[in-house]
Order: structure tokens, then C-alpha cells, then sequence
């Protein structure tokens, strides 16, 4: 796959040279991220106790995938394990022994996830409630999910179940981090149209004085200028789309990462090498043209006409392709996040 306009850019200065030759010379986590320990989870009663397991586990996996923190896996930390051993209902800091926080200090925690689940025999459900303490016991967070007794031997049921916890929990900063991905894309993608509308208009505008100026360095270093801003906003998209679709898809989930899938293929397959043979070929008739040293002025009147017609045919196309298919399929795009933004 060829790279932004490298080709075209470099088509661009050759025309530079032969002008001058004539006249002259693309979920932001903080920097320190806490240590946290996630202790057993604590059941109501004995019977409970695998799915009090379980839900840990569950819980510990999901909340390394979430990136926010330094997880310290418990079974790497035999230390801690021990005590906790002697400390299986501990749900709260406070209620630690000294040897634990020790433990905990020396691991270089600065925070403890404990959690509880519950059956409320009245209702015939459960409750898992999370308590996130750091080591002096402030509360750095708390929440709950209550769900039906049957789905409880269900381990699908039981990891969504953690999903949804860990949704409620940070509900603030995933809609913060849904936010700031929103207004990346907007900004990604608002800049890629503008700059292929600029180009494609402008060498439609000033196509005729490419060829014929005498010294049309003032137009060539324009366009060099804006062929420049194209590969920068490209490449960027090029090299960061793994980081950018990944991201995305963290925060906005599947269907609209589909969508956003396929208009970055459009735009980095599809269209960007149809635009670039495009300007590559005007280049060309440029360049062409400027070299020409035939006396036969005849000819050469019906050859700039012939250039400068396929000229704005070439900036109509992509204009007319820009405005009618790509635009409508961003503006769609964007404006479904948005409700979505507002709804939540």
C-alpha cells in the first residue's frame, strides 16, 4: 500500500524544480497508576463460597483488562495469600491485621478491592456489593449489581455479571473516555474531508496557471503545503489504526466499531488510492505540458484544454464522491454517537 502522497509529493517538487529551473530557485490512563489487591471475595454463608471464588477471579481478570491499574495477582504473592487464608471474611481495612497491611505495603498496594455477595432469601436474589478501600480504609469507591438466583451457576451469566459491576463502578470515566474517543474521531475524520475537498478544489481553480505561469511557485507552494498536510493527517491515521480502532472499540463497543471499521477501510483502501492515481495523473499532464518545447502552438492550445478539462472532471469526482458517499456515511456515523452521548 502506498503511503499518503509520497508519489504525488514528490511528482509536486519535480514541478517545483522544472518551474524554478525556468524562473529561478494523525480509556487516556495516568502516568502513575495505583496498586491494587483484590481480596477474596466474602460469601453470607459457607455454601457460597465457589461462587465467591469464582466472581474474584472474574473480577481480578476484568479489572486488568480495564488498564486503569497495577494489579497484583494474588497468587504471585504468597505473603499476602497466607494471611489471607487466616482473614477469608475481611471485607474492610479496618478490620485487617497489622501483618496483612504489612503484607500489603511491602507489595507496594495502595489500594484493596473487597467484595460480598449475598442471597436474600425474601426476594430469591442476589447481591454482590464492592467496596474499594486504600490502606488507611477511605472509601475510593463503592457499588452493587442484585441479579436472579438461577444465573448464578451460569459462567457467562457470572462474567457479565462483573461487566456490568465494573460498568457502574466507572461509570464517570467511560463516559469521560467515550467522550474524549468521540471527539478524537470527529476531529480525525472533520480534518481528513476538509483536506481532500481543499486539494481537489483548488487544483480544479488554479489548474490553468499551473500550466501556463511562467513562475507559478506561489501556487506550487501551496499545493505542496496542503499535499503535505494530506500525508500528515493520512499517515497518521496509517499508523495509529490498530491503537485507534481498538480504543474506540473499548469504550463504544462492537456494532459502532464495525462502522467506524468500514469507513476507515473506505477512506484508507479504497478512496485514498483512487484519489492519489487521480492527482498522480494530473501531475503528469503537468509536468508533461511545462516540458514541451514544441513550436506547434496549435496542438499544444488543445492539449492544455484537453488537461485542464480532465482537471476539474478529476476535482468534481472526488468532490462529488466526498460529498455524496463519504460525508453522508461520517455525518450517519458521528451523529448516532452523539445521540448515544446524550441519551446516556
Amino acid at each position: 500500500m502506498k503511503v499518503g502522497l509520497k508519489k504525488s509529493t514528490l511528482i509536486l517538487w519535480i514541478f517545483m524544480s522544472i518551474t524554478l529551473t525556468i524562473t529561478g530557485p494523525i480509556l487516556a490512563q495516568p502516568n502513575d497508576k495505583l496498586h491494587v489487591y483484590v481480596w477474596d471475595f466474602t460469601a453470607s454463608n459457607d455454601s457460597l463460597n465457589t461462587f465467591g471464588t469464582s466472581f474474584t477471579n472474574d473480577f481480578e481478570s476484568q479489572l486488568v483488562n480495564l488498564e486503569k491499574y497495577v494489579v497484583l495477582e494474588r497468587r504471585r504473592y504468597d505473603r499476602i495469600m497466607a494471611h489471607q487464608d487466616m482473614e477469608n471474611q475481611i471485607s474492610d481495612i479496618r478490620d485487617m491485621s497489622s501483618a496483612s497491611k504489612d503484607s500489603l505495603k511491602a507489595n507496594r498496594a495502595d489500594a484493596v478491592f473487597f467484595g460480598n455477595l449475598i442471597f436474600d432469601h425474601g426476594s430469591g436474589e442476589y447481591e454482590l456489593m464492592i467496596d474499594f478501600q486504600d490502606l488507611k480504609g477511605n472509601n475510593l469507591k463503592q457499588g452493587n449489581v442484585v441479579f436472579k438466583k438461577g444465573i448464578i451457576y451460569d459462567n457467562k451469566n457470572r462474567k457479565r455479571i462483573i461487566a456490568e459491576l465494573l460498568k457502574k463502578l466507572y461509570a464517570k470515566e467511560i463516559m469521560a473516555a467515550k467522550k474524549e474517543q468521540f471527539e478524537l474521531v470527529d476531529k480525525k475524520l472533520s480534518n481528513y474531508r476538509a483536506i481532500v475537498d481543499e486539494i481537489s478544489k483548488r487544483y480544479g481553480e488554479i489548474i490553468e496557471i499551473l500550466l501556463i505561469d511562467p513562475n507559478p511557485i506561489e501556487y506550487s507552494n501551496e499545493l505542496k503545503q496542503k499535499i503535505e498536510a494530506y500525508n500528515n493527517i493520512w499517515n497518521d491515521l496509517n499508523d495509529n489504526q490498530g491503537k485507534y480502532l481498538q480504543d474506540f472499540g473499548t469504550y463504544w463497543g462492537k456494532e459502532h466499531l464495525r462502522d467506524f471499521t468500514d469507513i476507515y477501510t473506505r477512506i484508507m483502501n479504497d478512496f485514498h488510492e483512487r484519489f492519489i492515481r487521480k492527482l498522480d495523473e494530473v501531475n503528469i499532464e503537468i509536468i508533461t505540458f511545462r516540458r514541451d518545447q514544441s513550436s506547434n502552438n496549435k496542438e499544444k492550445k488543445v492539449k492544455k484544454k484537453l488537461i485542464i478539462t480532465e482537471t476539474k472532471e478529476m476535482a468534481s469526482e472526488i468532490r462529488t464522491e466526498l460529498n455524496n458517499t463519504i460525508k453522508p456515511q461520517i455525518n450517519k456515523f458521528l451523529s448516532k454517537l452523539r445521540i448515544e452521548l446524550i441519551s446516556e
